[in-house]
């Protein structure tokens, strides 16, 4: 097991926030591109299958946006 203090001053440890900076910038990117999505969607919400009962697949982010914890929406990390 690695001591934290001195890990907090190795290579290693820099390597590893950089990366979590890059993953987090990316899924921070990925899940503010699809909110906005989902604004423009719902501004104009008119399926036109929706009276045939055709349902469209959602993407497993989308739902999680429109689902809700205890009557709120989610947030960032716990989306991440």
């Amino acid at each position: 097991k690695r001591i934290d203090c001195l890990f907090s001053f190795s290579e290693d440890y820099r390597l590893q926030k950089r990366s979590l900076e890059i993953i987090h910038g990316f899924t921070k990117s990925v899940i503010e591109k699809r909110k906005r999505e989902k604004r423009l969607r719902d501004s104009g919400k008119k399926i036109e299958d929706e009276g045939l009962g055709i349902k469209r697949r959602q993407a497993f982010l989308d739902l999680i946006l429109e689902s809700k914890i205890d009557g709120r929406d989610w947030t960032e990390e716990e989306i991440r």
